[in-house]
């Protein structure tokens, strides 16, 4: 009885660890306008459209400036009105969301550097939720003015010059919760010590 348990149990833990790698989700920032230049070729006022796809549970939980974040790295699309899609070079630029106060928050996409001290561009505004399928909407933020990325189109200067707005969405998922694979192996564990257990009392 407790081997067919452990075999049911085994078989549940392959199917919610292949679920939890599958999980993938398209984070998008857009809806607002930048200048700047883009491989040295001037824009000004240009519609943008930046995108990720990345698993929910691999956000990592941390602080910048005493503000919880949740960022990972993950390959990072950006379209400007004009130009053809390009990706952000650095390995480490991807998609984050900070709490700035219940109700107010930050998210987009940036370089995040360890300790958090990201450089990027997202939108500032109303943060329903911390977790779970989020919505930033507001203002278009670029930080630093004058930041220079490396691009796979070329050297990318984002300049904030209007008030315009934007969104950010996509799913977050804290790590700080275990995870269902973590919580499958450790439930495994729990299992196999019950097996031991009730071979050792029949032997005796």
């Amino acid at each position: 009885m407790v081997l067919r348990l452990l075999s049911f149990f085994s078989l549940s833990c392959l199917l919610m660890a292949s679920t939890a790698q599958s999980a993938v989700v398209t984070y998008t920032l857009a809806g607002g306008t930048v200048s700047g230049t883009l491989n040295s070729v001037a824009f000004s006022n240009a519609n943008i459209t930046v995108t990720a796809d990345a698993d929910p549970s691999n956000f990592v939980l941390g602080t910048v400036d005493g503000l919880p974040i949740l960022a990972q790295p993950a390959v990072t699309t950006m379209t400007i009105e004009g130009f053809s899609p390009f990706v952000f070079s650095n390995p480490f630029f991807g998609p984050f969301l900070i709490q700035y106060a219940p109700g107010v928050g930050f998210g987009g996409f940036g370089f995040l550097g360890n300790p958090f001290d990201a450089s990027g561009l997202g939108a500032f505004g109303f943060l329903p939720s911390f977790s779970g399928s989020v919505t930033v909407f507001g203002g278009l933020e670029i930080f630093p003015d004058g930041e220079t990325f490396a691009t796979s189109a070329g050297d990318l200067i984002l300049v904030e010059d209007d008030d315009s707005l934007a969104s950010f969405s996509g799913e977050f998922t804290s790590s700080a919760v275990p995870e269902p694979t973590s919580m499958a192996i450790f439930g495994l564990g729990a299992l196999g010590m019950a097996a031991y257990r009730a071979r050792r009392k029949t032997k005796t």
